[in-house]
């Protein structure tokens, strides 16, 4: 299949206007007052006359891989990792966590299969940090394009949001269920005191 890389960096909200440097073996480079922005990338990437875009064509087959990195450094000199080790790696790190998470699963059936692939969807619309689920793997984009419902207004729906710890909980994943209840009952607290004027000493 074919793929493009676009990359048009618009640093300081969009405000600054930068100039995109290649740099060999080291990427397209972004300066901005907050550090570096460079993109590496296994296609060959090249800047267009504006010098505010760089793009990259290729062609993939079955079994083959390319690798394309986002690296920001707000430091200098900026330390860039050589590409293929550092993201092979992190693959195959991923992969192996998502691996033994699926395994977890406590539920035996003929169906087994399915229903994991539906808690991994469940899963990814879990916020680890916090717990907090969102509404839908489409939270933020636009309700319809052009219209006025373009806020970010499906973060979360506590009722709606329930029923994925609910059933990951049925599934063996006692954490997660935890970690969304814990996160619930803190932003509850939050907003009773934000509305009735109190405050934690």
């Amino acid at each position: 299949m074919d793929i493009e890389v676009l990359y048009e960096p618009r640093p300081d909200w969009g405000r600054g206007r930068p100039v995109l440097e290649v740099r060999g073996a080291l990427g397209v480079w972004c300066q901005s007052k907050h550090g570096v922005l460079v993109l590496c990338s296994d296609l060959p990437v090249h800047v267009d006359g504006s010098g505010l875009t760089a793009r990259g064509v290729g062609h993939i087959r079955s079994g083959e891989r390319k690798y394309c990195a986002l690296i920001h450094a707000e430091n200098s000199p900026a330390l860039i990792p050589a590409l293929r080790a550092v993201a092979q790696g992190k693959v195959e790190r991923s992969s192996q966590w998502w691996q033994r998470w699926a395994a977890r699963c406590t539920y035996q059936d003929p169906h087994r299969g399915a229903v994991v692939r539906s808690a991994l969807a469940l899963k990814l619309m879990a916020y680890a940090p916090s717990g907090a689920v969102i509404a839908a793997p489409t939270t933020s984009l636009p309700e319809k394009l052009g219209g006025v419902r373009n806020w970010d207004y499906r973060y979360c729906w506590l009722r709606d949001a329930s029923f994925t710890p609910r059933s990951l909980l049925s599934l063996g994943y006692g954490e997660e269920a935890s970690a969304f209840f814990d996160w619930m009952l803190q932003v509850s607290l939050t907003a009773r005191m934000v509305t009735t004027g109190s405050r934690v000493v």
